[in-house]
């Protein structure tokens, strides 16, 4: 039961923290604006040969792309972030057992002495 709630908070707090991450890199980030802009002109050029060519398939496709590319885009944010989190722990483990290590600890005692 612990398990599930510490589970369901940990996804709670990773999709908070990547929706800030999404509304950030939308706002801020040139390539990230650059890009959205490229899609959203690109997907009003399909809806418009959808509508010249009457083709209602092809609407329903375009129309379709945004919420697809949205998840897509979720979806490797949230990995992103979650493999962050575990690196920043193996790291800290990593740094911490350099500076436990023999050779550094005598190092910093006569730093301390100093």
């Amino acid at each position: 039961m612990f398990k599930s709630s510490l589970y369901k908070a940990f996804n709670d707090y990773v999709f908070e923290r990547m929706d800030d991450v999404l509304d950030r890199a939308d706002k801020r980030d040139k390539d990230c604006m650059h890009f959205n802009e490229e899609f959203y002109k690109m997907q009003r050029r399909l809806v418009e040969i959808s509508q010249q060519l009457k083709n209602e398939e092809l609407r329903s496709i375009a129309n379709k792309l945004e919420p697809v590319v949205n998840m897509e885009r979720s979806l490797s944010v949230a990995l992103a972030y979650k493999e962050g989190l575990r690196d920043s722990y193996r790291i800290q483990r990593e740094v911490l057992k350099f500076l436990a290590s023999p050779s550094v600890a005598v190092k910093r005692k006569a730093m301390e002495k100093q």
